[in-house]
This record gives structure tokens, sequence and C-alpha cells, in this order.
């Protein structure tokens, strides 16, 4: 089970691993979080992984105008990921 916790980020509980929780990136939210995770979940990211590109995916839209227009391609997620520090 996932669930969005806003400005928290997300968690994640599994048979298979322990409970995850991913840190939010630090922008105002709009969502494409549940998006960047089905997408991430079909591309077979672990869970860990497929929690922060989802993360990544409604930091990135929620940052730019336009809905359709903001949503992001593979490599801009990943360079996101790369760029932005999550704070600890």
């Amino acid at each position: 089970m996932v669930a969005t916790l806003g400005a928290e980020g997300c968690g994640a509980v599994s048979r298979n691993e322990p409970p995850l929780c991913q840190p939010a990136y630090p922008i105002t939210p709009v969502d494409a979080f549940s998006a960047g995770l089905l997408a991430a979940l079909a591309f077979w990211m672990t869970l860990t992984d497929a929690l922060r590109w989802a993360n990544a995916c409604g930091a990135w839209v929620a940052s730019r105008m336009g809905v359709l227009r903001a949503l992001p391609r593979a490599t801009e997620v990943e360079d996101f990921i790369q760029t932005i520090q999550i704070p600890k």
C-alpha cells in the first residue's frame, strides 16, 4: 500500500520489504505523484526507487505552469532526482 503524505512525502508498506518513507521535494505540490508511481512500477523499479520517482514527478509538475506541458520525460525526472536535494 502506498500513501501520499503531502509535505511529508510518501510512504509504503509491502509484504516483502520493511515500511518505507520517502521525504517530499521542497516545492508547493500539485498531484502528478500517482502517474509517476505507476510509470515507475511499470518499469519494474524497486519500491524505494518508485517512491522517489513519484515524488520527483509531483514536484516537477507542481513547479511549472500548465499541467500537460509540465509532465516530465523520463530523462527529466532522472535529472531532477540527481540535482534536487531533499532536506534531511
